[in-house]
């Protein structure tokens, strides 16, 4: 079953440079089992709300939900997204469920190193890679070594 339908659009931009700039916030679908919500653009105080929403959707309706949030087109994180993710995925685990990361690059996995956040969501350099461990149950490996430490300066 390839259900997919769109969760939320958010007219809502930021001013950057003079730009505003209108992010598409997130979809979701089924997929071999699993949720998969795709989030592209810019994870924040503003764009947040219909991620939580669609997260607290599948957590109640959803028991024993496996979730990949795929975030290959995600270009920005800030603290509000990263509770975002850490409300859904307490979420899910009290409803049996799990969630899983993919496609998460530069400053996106830069900020979930820092936080270290790497360590409490299992990253995946695909979303293929995602689905098989949720499908599995395979919840504490990532593909990618943790990064070494940078010098403080």
């Amino acid at each position: 079953m390839n259900e997919h339908h769109d969760v939320g659009r958010l007219g809502l931009g930021r001013l950057a440079g003079g730009l505003r700039r209108t992010t598409e916030v997130v979809s979701a679908r089924e997929e071999q089992g699993c949720h998969v919500v795709t989030l592209r653009g810019e994870l924040d105080l503003y764009t947040g709300p219909p991620v939580r929403r669609t997260l607290a959707h599948l957590a109640e309706h959803h028991p024993h939900a496996r979730v990949v949030i795929d975030m290959t087109e995600l270009t920005f994180l800030d603290s509000s997204g990263l509770g975002v993710l850490i409300g859904g995925l307490r979420r899910l685990r009290a409803t049996g469920g799990a969630m899983h990361l993919a496609g998460c690059r530069g400053p996106v996995r830069e900020v979930l190193t820092i936080t270290g956040l790497h360590h409490a969501f299992p990253l995946h350099d695909t979303v293929e890679r995602a689905l098989t461990a949720a499908r599995t149950g395979d919840g504490g490996h990532t593909d990618h070594p943790r990064p070494p430490a940078e010098p403080l300066r």
